[in-house]
């Protein structure tokens, strides 16, 4: 549901929340205890500075994030929402602004003003270019990331985005106190942009509604040809195995798929290479953006011809497109992405389309074009197949039962056994592909005290084991998902972020008992 101002309290949309006007000391006094940076007290009140009156900021309408809280201060303009993890000394914070009136406002020029303002007292580190776009309403819009430093080396990771509604500029800028904070909560600062909407008399576009409506039509229709292609993968797995595909060609493997997504890379990089720019894009391995994406991170480090070392983080659109001009020098990249599946947070596996080995550089003065691709599983290109870490796809531990003091343990107890574990997918992979059921054998050695398997696709499984001794005999084993759970005849599993670290992906485990 869409709303103004609303707090999450009984007085809704009546109270207007998040005094930052820069008229007073209670507002440097508020952001100064408990909000970002002190130093940064200056570049917010600067931002703060002549926003509207509470009764013309309602131009502004928006959905809030789940659980976000809100600064109260009626009759006051502003808007200024924090993340429910943040503490007083970590913080993620969102600022919506609204300038007054301003015959011929000069959006860029604004804009870059009100960078200025952020970077006031600090310096900056870390920036990409300005990107010019338009809002889903037609107006034009304009979004910047930059990280701010102070001299005792402190930082602000910040997203800006402004729109020019009506000769005013509207802000909604995304700040945090660490990369981990802006990871994190970067599908949020999403979902509230995509809620935002302008209430304008003079919109750019006069078919504003019916375009809104189309949009929505066009959203529908892709999740409904993302489902087919689903069922079209599946059946196509299904006559592979059997019978002949239904035209008579049968579905390509993801290695298929892959090498020929590097073919076609190999053949276009040349053309889409733009001097002294690093660009790319990360997609599935048909191409398409991915589904439910929360993050990403692109990092562009290395040394310029002037032998400085710098680091970039890139911003990455909707779309899985990034590009940013740099200065020329020999660079490295590195691309991650975070997807939203089951109600967690989950790192998925990308490979890189070029035949570039691991830490090998690039130089930009010709331009840099590497693409990356999600893949749920496989060997990692020029690793070793005995490598604990060589492979793409999750990995589940497992955990065998209790030393007995007399019986020993399970190989002890069953010599020559081993253990079957069948994987039921519970719904679509995090790519949207389905998996039937399948079978995975671990010695019985291993299975006694920590074994593990590799390469599994990512998504969410029921997980049962069964017990094969050495004629052919079958027990089924209990399982349980950690040590201080009960023991059921299965177990469910998913994979999901580190809460200290959300590019890392945690491994679930399962205990067996016989």
């Amino acid at each position: 549901m869409q709303r103004k101002y609303d707090t999450g309290d009984k007085h809704g949309g009546q109270n207007l929340i998040a005094n930052v006007r820069a008229a007073g000391y209670e507002i440097g006094m508020k952001f100064g205890k408990s909000l970002l940076r002190p130093w940064l007290w200056g570049g917010l009140m600067l931002l703060s500075a002549g926003v509207c009156l509470a009764e013309e900021f309602e131009i502004i309408q928006y959905t809030p994030p789940a659980g976000w809280k809100a600064a109260e201060r009626p009759g006051q303009a502003g808007l200024v929402l924090t993340s429910p993890d943040s503490t007083a000394t970590q913080q993620a914070l969102i600022l919506v602004l609204l300038t007054p009136p301003q015959e011929g406002l000069d959006l860029t020029a604004s804009f870059e003003a009100a960078v200025k303002g952020v970077i006031s007292n600090g310096k900056l580190v870390e920036s990409t270019d300005a990107v010019a776009t338009k809002t889903r309403q037609g107006f034009d819009a304009v979004s910047r990331t930059l990280v701010i430093q102070n001299a005792g080396e402190e930082r602000v990771f910040a997203r800006m985005i402004a729109a020019k509604v009506e000769n005013r500029m509207a802000g909604i800028y995304y700040l945090t106190t660490t990369q981990e904070l802006y990871d994190l909560h970067q599908a949020d600062m999403a979902a509230m942009l995509q809620s935002i909407r302008f209430s304008a008399t003079g919109t750019p576009l006069a078919a504003n509604g019916e375009i809104e409506a189309l949009e929505a039509q066009k959203q529908d229709l892709l999740k409904k040809v993302a489902a087919i292609e689903a069922k079209q993968r599946q059946l196509g797995a299904v006559a592979t195995a059997g019978a002949p595909a239904a035209a008579g060609a049968a579905a390509e493997s993801p290695d298929q798929v892959l090498a020929r997504a590097k073919a076609q890379y190999a053949k276009e990089a040349g053309t889409r290479r733009k001097p002294h720019t690093v660009l790319g894009d990360i997609l599935m391995l048909d191409g398409k953006p991915i589904p439910n994406a929360a993050a990403y991170r692109v990092t562009v480090w290395g040394t310029t011809i002037a032998g400085e070392k710098t680091q970039y983080g890139l911003e990455v659109d909707q779309n899985g497109h990034y590009e940013q001009q740099v200065p020329d020098g020999l660079y490295k990249i590195e691309g991650k992405c975070i997807v939203t599946y089951g109600g967690v947070r989950v790192p998925v596996d990308l490979v890189w389309l070029d035949d570039k080995k691991v830490g090998v550089v690039q130089a930009s003065d010709v331009g840099i074009v590497r693409d990356f691709r999600l893949v749920m599983n496989g060997l990692k290109p020029g690793e070793d197949p005995k490598g604990d870490n060589s492979y793409f796809g999750g990995v589940v531990d497992i955990h065998g039962p209790d030393y007995d003091l007399h019986a020993g343990n399970l190989i002890t107890r069953y010599p020559g056994s081993k253990v079957q574990f069948t994987f039921t997918a519970l719904g679509p992979l995090v790519d949207g592909s389905r998996l039937d059921p399948m079978t995975l054998d671990m010695d019985g050695a291993y299975a006694s005290s920590h074994g593990t398997f590799r390469s599994i696709p990512l998504g969410a499984y029921r997980v049962s084991a069964t017990l094969i001794d050495k004629n052919g005999g079958r027990k089924l084993l209990q399982c349980k998902p950690s040590y201080g759970n009960e023991y059921s005849d299965s177990v469910d599993i998913l994979w999901q972020s580190f809460k200290d670290d959300p590019e890392r992906r945690g491994n679930p485990s399962i205990y067996i008992k016989d």
